[in-house]
This record gives C-alpha cells, sequence and structure tokens, in this order.
C-alpha cells in the first residue's frame, strides 16, 4: 500500500559524544531522511541533516556552549536551512544566548538571515523567565514526533516557566 518496496519513510542517522575531562564535551551526528508519496511511489520529501553541540566550563561557575545545525532538504524544490546558538552561563539560573540562522526555503517570501538573543533568569529555584527578540524563520518544525508549520517573524516574547 505504500509503494513498491512497502516503505513510506527511511531515516538513517547517527552520532557521537566525546568528554573532555570531567566536564567539556563534543557531540556530533548526522542523518538521511527519504519519504515517498503513499499513492504512486514518487518522492516527496528527502532530506540529510547534521549537528555539533559544544559545551565546556569557563572558570568558577560559568560555561560556554554552542550548538550548530544544518540540513539540506528536497521537496518540490531544495533549501538549506541552519541554525548556530552561542549560550553564556553562569550557574545557577543565568544564560545569554545569540541565535543566528539562515534559511534558503523562501527566499522571495522572507528574509535569508535570521538573528535574535535570548535570557534566561533563574527565578528562587522554582521557575525561569525567558526574554527572547529577534526574527525567526519560518518553516515546518518538528518536535518530540510533532510536526507544525511555523510563520517567519520578527518578535520580542517573554515567558515564566513554573516547576512545581
Amino acid at each position: 500500500p505504500w509503494g513498491s518496496d512497502g516503505r513510506y519513510a527511511l531515516h538513517v542517522y547517527g552520532g557521537m559524544r566525546q568528554k573532555f575531562g570531567r566536564q567539556a564535551s563534543l557531540e556530533a551526528s548526522g542523518g538521511w531522511r527519504e519519504e515517498r508519496k503513499r499513492e504512486d511511489d514518487e518522492l516527496y520529501r528527502k532530506l540529510w541533516h547534521v549537528e555539533l553541540d559544544w559545551s565546556t566550563p569557563l572558570s568558577g561557575s560559568q560555561g560556554l556552549a554552542v550548538k550548530s545545525e544544518f540540513r539540506n532538504e528536497v521537496k518540490t524544490v531544495p533549501f538549506s536551512r541552519a541554525l548556530s546558538t552561542f549560550t553564556y552561563s553562569v550557574q545557577p539560573g543565568f544564560s545569554l544566548s545569540a541565535l543566528l540562522g539562515y534559511s534558503t526555503e523562501r527566499v522571495e517570501e522572507e528574509p535569508t538571515h535570521h538573528a535574535a538573543g535570548q535570557v534566561d533568569l533563574g527565578i528562587g529555584g522554582w521557575g525561569t523567565l525567558r526574554l527572547f527578540g529577534g526574527s525567526v524563520p519560518g518553516g515546518i518544525v518538528c518536535a518530540g514526533g510533532t510536526c507544525v508549520y511555523v510563520p517567519s517573524a520578527v518578535n520580542y516574547r517573554a515567558d515564566v516557566v513554573a516547576r512545581f
């Protein structure tokens, strides 16, 4: 029912993690995915992606983390999307992040490059105040097995997360 070989989606994924000393770490991963239409086995979407995550302690309670992800995808037209996040943190309860990204998915409709900043402040051990400002690329965003379409926007946002 899903094509001549019975598949609808194939995703091959792999990664590695290397610790340096007691606290610094480097993680790298990547994968390839192909999805086909159920009716006629025509290629619906294919993509490859790579992720890199590096974190290291600085002096005392300070830390630095860099996370980058890149994906190249083919739907009706090929496009690329990338995002890098640079985070400085002081434990407990403070982090400052810069987000830099680009997308060529809808280059005629929206800016190609995106930049944003975020500050997280711990609230007495029970919550977090998050302040965000900047532009975010639109497109399909998937997390935890659920995908939603998010429009591109330039905005400012404040969130409070309470833990019980």
